[in-house]
């Protein structure tokens, strides 16, 4: 009897066992097909925005998502799920750890909703690396390009180059009421001239092969900051619902968001073979422009620019800065509204006399390029224009480049 009631009670713990483990193992696998039907509708979500996101992006972040709103209503059987809409903001700082010569990295600056400047300010970019060996005679060439807000005119390509000595230089660089290390770039400055309010910049910096036999153009620490900060994301969330209580998945998609563009930057090249470049490449080569001024009266002479920028000590602001330690050379852009018909004495230590005969309204440049030895004293860098000056301005070119197919030499 005993024996019996021994074996019985074995049986039984036995059953209980096994029906326990049978219980455990269903419940687990109702909680995975519940969760793989949780994460199929979420995804079920998530395909079906991003379906009709396709077909938005030529228009602007905010009509792509008023656009969506009226799809968002919470999905019914077999597979439920509701989505959720917001922007997400991209960061104003860019690390890399390195940038190898000839590497180049890209940046993007863009509302695609409003005029960036408009709303929030003029936009900059600073740009600091450290040296990618002990040389320390690394150069970064900085090329970038704008389009405007109303109309998606695009900007012809400007480029700067920045020395070791610029772009690592600390505190240099204030862009948006901050001041960060390294080197400021000029994006609103333009040549030839693109006015107009700039729904965004696109930026590429490449590291280049500097003077020198064994340079090494590597940089290390690349820290890029720009302003401002714009809402150029599309976040999307979809969650599993109601049928799936237990189980609830959620899936979160980022969609970048501008509006396409093209001719961004000059050229591609198809090639079968690697490309390199092998020319040096010094700051010298700065594309930059000056100005507008305001043209003197007639035979007044004036200093170039004002006391003001002269005495600046920004190269991007007072182009003689550097006219110290090396001569500045530069060509003359007149800019008329009624055509301007006179002699223009340029600056050179000698004084240039152009004799400049230009009617209508444009502008013309006077090719022949004058060189100034030093930024003082003031005198030497006056600028006198003979005939009448109503309605003429002028700028300073470091290279000779038109503004457009219309616009050539001086007559």
């Amino acid at each position: 009897m005993i024996l019996a009631l021994m074996v019985m009670s074995a049986v039984i713990a036995i059953g209980v066992t096994i029906v326990a483990i049978v219980v455990f193992q269903t419940r687990i696998n109702a909680t995975t097909t519940q969760g793989q039907q949780g994460y199929y509708a979420a995804e079920s979500g998530i395909e079906q925005a991003l379906s009709k996101v396709s077909g938005l992006r030529s228009g602007t972040l905010a009509a792509a998502e008023l656009a969506l709103q009226g799809s968002l209503a919470p999905n019914a059987s077999p597979f439920p799920f509701n989505l959720d809409l917001s922007t997400a903001v991209t960061s104003g700082t860019v690390t890399q750890k390195e940038l190898k010569q000839n590497q180049s990295t890209f940046v993007e600056i863009y509302d695609v909703d409003a005029s960036i400047t408009t709303n929030l300010g003029a936009p900059g970019l600073c740009v600091f690396a450290e040296s990618g060996d002990t040389t320390s005679d690394e150069v970064l060439e900085i090329s970038w390009v704008a389009w405007l807000q109303t109309t998606g005119q695009v900007s012809a390509t400007q480029r700067v180059l920045a020395s070791y000595s610029e772009f690592s230089t600390e505190n240099n660089c204030t862009i948006g009421g901050v001041t960060y290390d390294g080197f400021v770039v000029p994006l609103t400055q333009f040549y030839p001239a693109f006015p107009g309010t700039y729904a965004g910049f696109r930026i590429r910096i490449t590291a280049l092969a500097p003077e020198g036999t064994n340079a090494n153009g590597d940089v290390a620490n690349l820290t890029i900051n720009s302003y401002p900060q714009l809402n150029s994301h599309l976040r999307i969330k979809s969650t599993s619902r109601s049928a799936f209580a237990n189980q609830q998945q959620a899936l979160l998609a980022v969609v970048p968001w501008s509006i396409p563009l093209s001719s961004l930057f000059d050229f591609v090249i198809f090639s079968e073979k690697d490309l390199t470049k092998d020319k040096a490449q010094s700051t010298t080569d700065e594309i930059l422009r000056y100005g507008p001024y305001t043209a003197p009266a007639p035979n007044t002479p004036t200093l170039v620019g004002s006391a003001a920028i002269q005495n600046n000590a920004d190269p991007l602001v007072n182009p003689f800065t550097s006219c110290d330690t090396a001569p500045c050379k530069y060509y003359v852009r007149l800019l008329y509204t009624t055509g301007y018909s006179g002699s223009v004495t340029l600056p050179t230590s000698g004084g240039t006399t152009e004799t400049v005969n230009a009617v209508g309204s444009g502008s013309c440049i006077i090719t022949d390029q004058f060189t100034i030895s030093t930024k003082t004293p003031p005198p030497s860098i006056n600028i006198n224009f003979g005939g009448d000056t109503t309605g003429v301005s002028y700028e300073l070119l470091n290279h000779l480049t038109y503004r457009d197919p219309t616009e050539g030499p001086c007559p």
